[in-house]
């Protein structure tokens, strides 16, 4: 889900800061930022404009939960957050006024010299950069990746059907696939025409563009790298939005005005803004649907997911942007709303001025905004409520052998509990998964949960109770219990086991008494498992807390 600061309003935003700065200078009451000192100061590290790396003893990333989320204050700051990593461990950031940001999980910062737009798992970013060695007489601006292990730029090289660098800017890199296997972006030709191109290591440019009757800018691609999204030009110079599949190209509101400006990681989804005589909108666009109008000239979709969830943010002066999300069902909020909805408990203590990207599940978000604390902040946020959950399906063979306890739908990774209670007359024997692999043979035990649905099969024997626990003996009560359990008749030699619905022990007692009593104060409501073993075998008993 790639995506690029909004070109039609950069002077406006820039002439907004140099206004709100001038302001702020003239104010004595007033915070004044200058962005190569204060806004260094606050960020807890200093530029070197004579190296590319920022110290990492200076940088202090700051973490918080609230509620479902982890909030990560990376940076404070105003800063535009162009992307994050697919994995979501890598973030690039463009502050107003001050050098590009590569901030890594791993405590890695960097400035970049030059403009980013993308960055993959791996560390690479695509953007442009200036090359003064391809021409002796000018400092040329081109297409280039960055890479975090060299901290150098490469050029994609020279364009066959461009092969003049007569300027100071010759082409430009907008965006890249997840692997970064394919990038694109604007070439410039010598009659100052431009055509949007897309490359890879493999074929070199493939100019997707240079066939249209006007100019074109592949302004990104999706993460699959299956859709390359932008603008080409009417025959009166504005803009109109088009995507390329396949290198063809497809003009999605043909005669009026517009551009491209996400697309949703799988490419069947994309975003951006129109003008025709209907009004000036926001839009998205399926191959199905066609182009769906909302919103107004000002917002401005930043981000599409596969489901059709859509962010951006309202306005052009930095400092007043809102956030928003429109739901698959044509409903608009704030991202502050969404965010609540998520589980974060402090969502309506800030204030969101922009959402700009998020990894593929929905899951890991990039912004800036105003934290509660009244500091600007680029931040990260991940919510933690919905990772994808799989079933887990429990079946008894034969079926009147036990009562199952633990099916359910489950994260992957999550440890569940999973209990089988033999009906009387019958004896447990193992666990099975669908290949009739044995995972356990224990009939209370912790399975953890695959990335797919799951059915175990707990297996039985048929047994005539002849060496059994005696059970006409034993007697538990109460049941449900607040504060005791009375559990008499257990015989010498005996062990008490109380299990909780995860499969994790509660408590034990070896050798207990013919007659015992157990507090249960301290212990959560809920269900447990009371297993009461000894050389003849095994007996279960559900027991009900109820505090």
């Amino acid at each position: 889900m790639k995506k690029f600061l909004h070109q039609k309003t950069f002077a406006v935003i820039m002439l907004t800061i140099f206004s709100l700065i001038m302001t702020m200078s003239a104010t004595a009451q007033q915070k004044t930022i200058s962005f190569d000192t204060d806004y260094e100061r606050a960020n807890h590290f200093t530029f070197d404009k004579t190296a590319s790396i920022i110290s990492l003893e200076q940088q202090q990333t700051k973490t918080y939960i609230s509620g479902d989320a982890n909030v990560d204050i990376l940076f404070e700051g105003l800063l535009y957050a162009n992307d994050i990593s697919e994995d979501g461990k890598i973030v690039i950031f463009t502050p107003f006024g001050s050098p590009a940001v590569y901030w890594a999980e791993d405590g890695t910062s960097s400035y970049i010299d030059g403009n980013v737009y993308n960055v993959t798992n791996s560390g690479i970013v695509i953007g442009t950069f200036v090359i003064p060695e391809l021409n002796s007489e000018l400092n040329v601006s081109v297409a280039g990746k960055w890479d975090i292990n060299t901290q150098e730029w490469t050029f994609l090289g020279i364009n066959p059907d461009a092969p003049n660098v007569f300027s100071n800017s010759y082409n430009s890199g907008w965006g890249q696939s997840n692997d970064g296997s394919k990038i694109v972006g604007m070439q410039w030709q010598d009659d100052w025409s431009v055509f949007a191109y897309e490359w890879s290591e493999d074929g070199g440019y493939n100019n997707i563009g240079i066939n249209l009757p006007e100019g074109s800018r592949a302004s990104g691609i999706s993460g699959n790298g299956l859709v390359t999204y932008g603008w080409t030009t009417l025959d009166w110079g504005g803009r109109t939005p088009i995507i390329w599949k396949n290198g063809l190209p497809t003009l999605l509101n043909p005669d009026d005005v517009g551009e491209v400006y996400s697309a949703s990681d799988d490419g069947s989804i994309v975003a951006g803004n129109t003008s025709d005589s209907f009004g000036d909108d926001s839009f998205y666009w399926t191959e199905s649907e066609g182009m769906v109008r909302f919103g107004d000239s000002e917002t401005l979709p930043s981000l599409v997911l596969n489901d059709g969830t859509i962010f951006g943010f309202y306005g052009m002066n930095p400092y007043e942007r809102i956030a928003f999300h429109r739901n698959v069902d044509g409903t608009m909020g704030s991202f502050n709303d969404y965010a609540e909805s998520r589980g974060m408990t402090d969502a309506q203590s800030w204030t969101f001025y922009t959402i700009t990207d998020a990894t593929t599940d929905g899951n890991i978000f990039i912004g800036c905004g105003m934290n509660p604390f009244g500091q600007v902040v680029g931040f990260r946020i991940t919510f933690n409520d919905m990772n994808e959950a799989y079933q887990l399906t429990l079946e008894a063979y034969p079926a009147e052998g036990a009562e199952l306890l633990g099916s359910g739908e489950y994260e992957a990774g999550s440890e569940v509990g999973v209990i089988a209670i033999p009906n009387e007359d019958y004896t447990f024997i193992n666990w099975t998964d669908e290949d009739g692999t044995i995972v356990s043979t224990d009939s209370l035990f912790t399975y953890t949960m695959p990335e797919n649905a799951m059915t175990l099969t707990a297996h039985f024997d048929f047994y005539d109770g002849i060496g059994d626990v005696n059970a006409s003996q034993i007697q538990i009560y109460p049941n449900p219990a607040s504060q005791l359990i009375h559990i008499n008749g257990v015989s010498e030699n005996s062990t008490l086991q109380l299990f909780d619905m995860n499969g994790q022990l509660i408590l034990q007692l070896e050798s207990p008494k013919t007659n015992n009593i157990i507090s249960i104060d301290n212990m959560k409501n809920g269900l447990y498992i009371l297993q009461i073993s000894n050389q003849k075998g095994n007996r279960y008993e559900k027991l009900q807390i109820i505090q």
